[in-house]
């Protein structure tokens, strides 16, 4: 491992660790505690995360062998583990700034069995010994020989890919600080007041705090998440390389990614509305055992953005399928979905309507749901229009989504359990949902075929067994035999 991981190790361990500022800060608040006390105590708490890193870095050590990775780590219980090559699904390179200025990068693979962490994780090595270390555990060869270009995010199809996305963690995040300043308690807007006009934090609902505080947070995140999206995707290239998708790009957070071909568990073809206005698709590609905790690189698309036909085009180099013929779901679905709406807008007015006697001299707006209603006829509709499933003969497409559009591909051979159900609705209207899962962690709850005639459910579910050899449950038969009557 490198030195400098000590360093960096030490940084990761401190930013999750936000509670021990807090307190800090508290007690440089408290009139009786010295600055000096203060210091001391972040001074200590640094160097304990410095000795522990320190101690990783001396107990680490791995080694490439012909055909498997080795690593030893521990200081009294000393694990000894042994990962070989073909059973590696994934590998990547990641750095973010600081890593880059050092010169080091973190590497990570996922096996199969790899689904709430990474199988291993060197953090942290040289750029080039990172590099040579993907190399090895992508094909166990030394050099890489064969490559094809398959795309290169240029310039403006960045511009588009940052400003059409919606950015929905930074919005999310906006729309809660939203909130905490429409709906201020006492002690926020205390602390808000010298900062903000008193009218926008009397701790009252007003239709001005909500357009201005909630515009501009809205406003301002997006701005962070333009500004994250071109230092993230900045001179992404996609390429075939010893049968391996290899990936790369970034400006301060430099990433490599490699997924063997054969590891490949389905793709998903998706585009947002202001996307698919331009004509515009994303690529995602996942393999088997990408880590559920990391978002990064696991749900990073491969084509970050493209022109859809290009797109579909690499999307079929990648996994062989013709033009899919969709079948969308019978009309009387757009009614199910309907009265599920409706309901769901019913009871919250109605739990809004008993807040109101919790929290007496609040004003609740419990009407505000059922605004909702027209709303939720066109979304019913729309998701009827867009959703369809399709079915060749290795492989099976389905169509999900009301805002973002996504198309998912999934080989037939890589199905590892294929289920049937019905709801009480589902039953009423003579529906039902076909679910499929493959080794694919993060996006296989999207390959779901729901409110489908039962005949079209039931005739794809037996293709799908049969294509992937999965065997259909067997009910066992007892057969009591009655004692013969006879003389006692």
């Amino acid at each position: 491992m490198h030195p400098y991981s000590v360093i960096r190790g030490t940084m990761d361990r401190l930013k999750i660790h936000p509670l021990i500022f807090a307190v800090g800060f508290g007690l440089y608040n408290y009139e009786d505690t010295p600055l000096t006390y203060i210091v001391g105590f972040a001074l200590c708490y640094v160097l304990i995360y410095v000795v522990r890193e320190s101690v990783r870095w001396y107990s680490v050590s791995y080694r490439l062998e012909d055909t498997a990775v080795e690593t030893e780590s521990g200081i009294f219980d000393r694990q000894h583990r042994v990962i070989p090559y073909d059973r590696i699904q994934e590998s990547s390179v990641v750095q973010n700034g600081v890593d880059s200025f050092l010169g080091i990068a973190n590497v990570s693979c996922e096996t199969a069995g790899s689904s709430k962490e990474s199988e291993l994780e060197l953090r942290y090595v040289g750029i080039e010994e990172a590099e040579r270390i993907q190399d090895r555990l992508g094909n166990g060869s030394k050099v890489s020989t064969e490559e094809e270009k398959l795309y290169r995010l240029r310039s403006a199809m960045l511009f588009a890919r940052s400003v059409l996305s919606s950015h929905p963690k930074h919005l999310f995040l906006a729309i809660s600080i939203a909130m905490s300043i429409i709906f201020s308690p006492a002690w926020l807007s205390d602390f808000l007041t010298p900062t903000l006009p008193a009218s926008l934090v009397n701790g009252h609902f007003t239709v001005e705090k909500f357009l201005v505080v909630g515009g501009a947070t809205v406003v301002g995140a997006w701005g962070v998440g333009v500004i994250q999206s071109v230092l993230e995707f900045h001179d992404t290239s996609v390429e075939f390389r010893d049968g391996e998708i290899h990936q790369s790009g970034g400006l301060v957070w430099h990433y490599s990614n490699d997924i063997p071909l054969d590891n490949v568990q389905l793709l998903r073809v998706s585009t947002n509305p202001l996307q698919n206005a331009f004509g515009f698709a994303r690529l995602t590609v996942e393999s088997a055992g990408a880590a559920d905790f990391d978002i990064w690189p696991a749900r990073t698309p491969v084509i970050p953005l493209g022109n859809r036909s290009e797109v579909e085009e690499i999307a079929g180099t990648i996994i062989d399928h013709d033009d899919p013929e969709f079948e969308r779901p019978p009309k009387r679905m757009r009614r199910r979905l309907a009265t599920r709406y409706l309901i769901a807008l019913v009871l919250l007015s109605f739990l809004l309507y008993a807040a109101q006697f919790v929290w007496s001299g609040f004003p609740v707006p419990w009407l505000l749901p059922l605004v909702g209603v027209p709303f939720a006829l066109v979304a019913a509709h729309v998701q009827w229009r867009y959703r369809s499933v399709a079915i060749g003969d290795d492989y099976l497409a389905v169509r999900n989504g009301i805002l973002v559009h996504s198309e998912f591909i999934v080989p037939l051979a890589n199905v590892q359990s294929v289920s049937k159900s019905q709801s009480i609705l589902q039953r009423r209207f003579d529906l039902a949902t076909l679910s499929v899962e493959t080794a694919a962690s993060l996006l296989s709850a999207g390959t779901r075929a729901t409110d489908f005639d039962t005949e079209t459910v039931e005739m794809i579910y037996e293709t799908v067994q049969d294509s992937s050899g999965e065997v259909a449950p067997r009910t066992e038969t007892r057969r009591v035999v009655e004692p013969e009557q006879g003389n006692r």
